[in-house]
């Protein structure tokens, strides 16, 4: 272990120097090493894998940014019900062209 001038460690005087410095208080580094036992766990009980796989998780289409001009009135009302489900205006919009899109196609 190195040591400073005054005989302390220096990861010690590194920690009171930002302190100082900074004016906020910094953790020290843990000293005591974590002791593990053998004792048995207890009763637990498997789970099945329940998180979406890598391709799920990634998105189905790619979006294309557009430019379009929209009724005052369509946007009051989608940024209401957007606001009362804290979501985003835009994505309600664009879910609810998807669903058009998708309607149209089966049809």
């Amino acid at each position: 272990m190195a040591f400073s001038q005054c005989d302390l460690p220096i990861d010690l005087v590194a920690f009171a120097l930002s302190e100082q410095v900074t004016g906020v208080k910094v953790k020290r580094p843990m000293s005591k090493t974590i002791q593990y036992s053998d004792e048995p766990i207890g009763d637990y009980k498997i789970v099945a894998d329940f998180l979406p796989s890598p391709e799920e998780l990634s998105l189905k289409n790619e979006n294309t940014k557009v430019t379009i001009s929209l009724s005052s009135e369509s946007v009051a009302y989608f940024k209401s019900i957007a606001n009362k489900h804290h979501m985003q205006y835009q994505k309600i919009i664009r879910q609810l062209l998807d669903e058009y899109v998708e309607h149209q196609k089966r049809r």
